[in-house]
């Protein structure tokens, strides 16, 4: 009988120390209350990448540059590419394999770490010259049973980089909706470069 119990309790200790957090990067939902990524107004993410990552302890937001060299990305998948969900490639959406992590248990230094999605417009975060960026979970001990996390929006809070727009069009297929987007805007030195550019244009025009 101790035998029998030790033997349960040894197999019962395995599967705890096998927990470990998943990580997904999918925004498909039920196709009306979905958070879709965006460039602007009339633009939906395509081809632009969304990562699911986190930062350094302490981290403080400066420019969006230095965001993306502190970046740790435990998984990430380009918008716009085929959704096995949705049968089918969708501007907006964003649907992954889910990444399976370590084991997040007492002790862990993630325990406790903000999670964000991260999404930018180009290929890699590093190419990209607009970013938006925003908390989605903390991280939380996988004990007694693992967690799973994704890059859904719905309810997130304010972004640190990007802001919170609409969409109106057949994003999902299911015709024509209003979806609120997380949208993408350019990286803090661009955008100066470009009132720079304007203003030059306006004092020309003046003279």
């Amino acid at each position: 009988m101790k035998l029998k119990l030790a033997i349960a309790s040894a197999m019962m200790a395995l599967t705890v120390a096998s927990q470990a957090a998943t990580y997904t990067v999918s925004n498909v939902g039920d196709g009306l209350s979905d958070v879709l990524f965006a460039t602007g107004p009339t633009s939906l993410l395509n081809g632009g990448i969304v990562s699911l990552g986190y930062f350094p302890s302490g981290y403080i937001f400066t420019t969006q540059a230095a965001a993306v060299t502190n970046f740790t990305s435990l998984t990430s998948a380009l918008a716009g590419s085929f959704s096995d969900t949705l049968g089918a490639s969708l501007p907006g959406y964003v649907e992954a394999a889910t990444f399976q992590g370590a084991t997040i248990a007492t002790g862990n230094a993630l325990a406790g770490r903000a999670l964000y999605v991260f999404a930018g417009n180009a290929a890699t975060l590093a190419g990209s010259t607009g970013f938006g960026l925003q908390q989605v979970a903390s991280i939380q001990l996988d004990e007694p049973l693992e967690l799973s996390y994704s890059v859904t929006l719905a309810g997130a809070p304010a972004p640190i980089f990007g802001t919170v727009g609409s969409y109106t069009g057949d994003a999902g297929g299911q015709g024509s909706s209003t979806f609120t987007t997380l949208q993408i805007v350019p990286e803090t030195s661009t955008a100066l470069l470009g009132a720079i550019g304007a203003l030059g244009l306006l004092r020309r025009r003046r003279n």
